[in-house]
């Protein structure tokens, strides 16, 4: 799953694959992209654009 993100005040892309569909896995997803760009680039604000209805989308399409 592509995920639509803003670092910074600057538009991002993170891609993160997801094994299955559920809300604990897309929340799991949102957790590692946000603790990467905070963490590992030193980040100060992250935001996520990216729906939650989105991602049920694209996986209801998966199926």
């Amino acid at each position: 799953m592509v995920y639509r993100i803003t670092v910074d005040g600057k538009r991002k892309y993170a891609k993160v694959p997801i094994k299955e569909c559920s809300l604990e896995a897309d929340n799991l997803a949102r957790e590692e992209i946000i603790r990467h760009f905070l963490d590992d680039e030193g980040a100060k604000e992250v935001k996520i654009e990216t729906t939650p209805e989105e991602v049920r989308r694209f996986c209801e399409e998966r199926i």
